[in-house]
This record gives structure tokens, sequence and C-alpha cells, in this order.
């Protein structure tokens, strides 16, 4: 696939416009795994697991 994909744009879109949560189904193995190749460039995390992530890597990089 050259470039990104309509499921890539929709899922992106949802992600901006806040639709989500959102199921994406493909019957096809190579597709599924371009898509999930494209889709692990979105990030899926909330503000306040952004923060939760960051704290627990701090913390488990002092106690290390």
């Amino acid at each position: 696939m050259a470039g990104p994909s309509d499921c890539y744009k929709i899922v992106k879109m949802i992600m901006e416009r806040q639709y989500q949560p959102v199921i994406v189904f493909s019957f096809s193995k190579r597709e599924c795994e371009a898509y999930a190749m494209q889709m692990s460039k979105l990030d899926f995390n909330t503000g306040l697991i952004h923060l939760l992530s960051l704290r627990s890597a701090s913390m488990a990089a002092t106690l290390g």
C-alpha cells in the first residue's frame, strides 16, 4: 500500500474528532497487517493515560 489507506484516514479522523471507540475489521491477513502497521503511528492514549505512563516510567527508572 502506498501512502495512508482510507482505513487509516478514517480512524485518524475518528480520533481527532473524539468519536472513538471504533472497531475495524479486515478479512484479508495482508490488509490487516498493513493497517496495523499504519495504526501503530497513531496515539490512542488520552492525556490522563500519558501522565500515568510517564509517572509509571519515572517510578520504574528510580527503582531499577
